[in-house]
């Protein structure tokens, strides 16, 4: 990732004629994130908790940019909210550095097992109503994001969700 720095800070920045975007790098490790925080602008997280968000922003400092990544499934229970987020969890919970994130933060591995237990799905991901949802927003701010980008998960991933998105916008009202 240092030598992949390095030669974008020597890239020929082709976009419009404004200066090179800041560059943010999706770090969840300590390591990495260090390096975010020596060489960019800040850091992405994803599939993580406000608690290890807290972690991040304590590591960047309050100079750095943060973003939180949000899966959202609107549901009205926690049996649809999993059955609709299974594929979303069991996806990232077989992907190496997202296990090691969790390990490191002290879940165990039978939490980890796709798709996953209850409580890590009700830390990880955002279900319920809109008010749920924004407290869920309004808990990775407290841990010091910048930013939540809302990552909207519903039965249909082929489907456009312009209905969720319209019913979501209440939450930023």
């Amino acid at each position: 990732m240092r030598d992949y720095l390095d030669a974008m800070s020597h890239a020929d920045w082709r976009g419009p004629a404004a200066p090179l975007p800041p560059i943010v790098l999706a770090a969840l490790g300590p390591r990495i994130v260090s390096l975010a925080r020596d060489r960019t602008a800040g850091d992405y997280t994803y599939f993580t908790t406000a608690e290890h968000m807290r972690e991040v922003r304590d590591a960047m400092g309050q100079e750095h940019f943060l973003a939180a990544d949000l899966p959202i499934v609107l549901a009205g229970s926690r049996a649809m909210a999993r059955k609709i987020g299974h594929r979303h969890t069991t996806l990232y919970l077989s992907t190496a550095n997202y296990r090691n994130n969790l390990l490191r933060m002290g879940w165990v591995k039978d939490d980890l097992e796709p798709p996953g237990s209850d409580r890590l799905f009700d830390v990880i991901v955002a279900w319920g109503d809109v008010g749920s949802i924004g407290d869920r927003a309004e808990a990775l701010f407290a841990a010091g994001a910048d930013q939540v980008v809302f990552n909207v998960i519903t039965a249909e991933p082929a489907t456009p969700y312009i209905a969720e998105l319209r019913t979501l916008s209440a939450v930023t009202s």
